[in-house]
This record gives structure tokens, sequence and C-alpha cells, in this order.
């Protein structure tokens, strides 16, 4: 390879980590929603999980455990939207 070639590639990369970054984020921005959804969807998954690991401790079927805990999920959103909304 010729050191002109190197010293070309060496001069562009921070020049397109720079751009890639940018799109990146353009991307993220555009489907800020959907991420935000997902990721808000994640974190609940992981925090009934504990809920759905003690239930099931006290040898309650995973019907009824699913069950309960959207039950719960549902009230308490639905609560918590009644009270913001007035």
């Amino acid at each position: 390879m010729r050191t002109e070639d190197r010293t070309f590639n060496t001069r562009i990369i921070p020049f397109l980590r720079i751009i890639s970054l940018g799109i990146v984020f353009a991307v993220l921005n555009v489907a800020s929603s959907v991420v935000v959804t997902l990721l808000l969807a994640i974190l609940l998954a992981y925090f009934l999980d504990r809920v759905n690991v003690m239930l099931r401790g006290y040898l309650i079927g995973k019907a009824l455990v699913a069950l309960i805990l959207m039950s719960a999920s549902w009230a308490f959103f639905l609560t918590i939207s009644w009270i913001t909304h007035f």
C-alpha cells in the first residue's frame, strides 16, 4: 500500500465517524416514539418479573399470575391517567 493511500484513509476516518454518528442520532430521533415505548416495555417486564417469581412461589399457576399482573398494571396506569386528567 502506498503512503498516499494511508494518509488519505487516516484523515477521512474521523469524518466518517462523525457522519455515521449523525446518521445514528437522526434515525433514533425519527424512531423515538417506538424506541421509548420499547424501552418502557422492557423496563416494566424487568420489574414485573420479580413479582412474577414471588407469586409463582405461592404455587399460583402461570395464567393466573399473568392475569393478576396485567389487571394490576392496567389498574395502576388507569389510576395514574385518571389522576393526571383532573
